[in-house]
């Protein structure tokens, strides 16, 4: 509640429509909107399509004992996706602490390491650990250098590894 100039607590909760109450309502909503609108463009499209490849690689494992590591997985949008299509046993891997505590909020994932990702090898991941890794929209400029795929390599079993732009068998 705020005050108009008459001194009158503002209810906010009328409905979004009068006119009064459009900004407020689109101010306090938009955070919410955009992560449904980039769910639905951007992380949907792209775990379903992590879904059909690890479909075809990895046939003898149930979804529910996969161990996937969400590399830089900011505050868990992929992992939300990844949950709703049977993956159960996510970890995430970031390399800031708040993004990580977002992420811990959607409840979705086991473990959480905050390292950076590049040539160094992460002491708290060990070789082979992870059935399979997801890295969207993060191989970018700026962002994990491609001297960040050995190690990507490493985290992952032999034979079972996808990015945003490639699978290597």
């Amino acid at each position: 509640m705020t005050r108009n100039k008459t001194s009158r607590p503002r209810d906010y909760s009328k409905s979004k429509h009068d006119p009064e109450n459009v900004f407020m309502y689109l101010h306090c909503n938009f955070r919410q909107s955009l992560v449904v609108a980039a769910g639905a463009i951007y992380y949907k499209p792209f775990t379903e399509s992590f879904d059909e490849i690890v479909k075809q690689v990895i046939k003898d494992k149930p979804k529910d004992k996969m161990k996937i590591i969400d590399v830089a997985a900011g505050t868990g949008l992929i992992g939300v996706e990844l949950q709703k299509l049977g993956y159960t046993n996510l970890h995430a891997l970031d390399i800031s602490q708040e993004m990580l505590k977002e992420a811990e909020k959607k409840d979705v994932y086991k473990k959480f390491v905050c390292a950076a990702l590049n040539d160094q090898r992460i002491p708290e991941i060990e070789t082979g650990e992870y059935d399979a890794l997801v890295c969207g929209g993060t191989m970018l400029t700026g962002h994990i250098r491609s001297s960040a795929l050995v190690e990507m390599i490493r985290i992952v079993k032999v034979g079972k590894f996808h990015s945003h732009y490639s699978v290597i068998l």
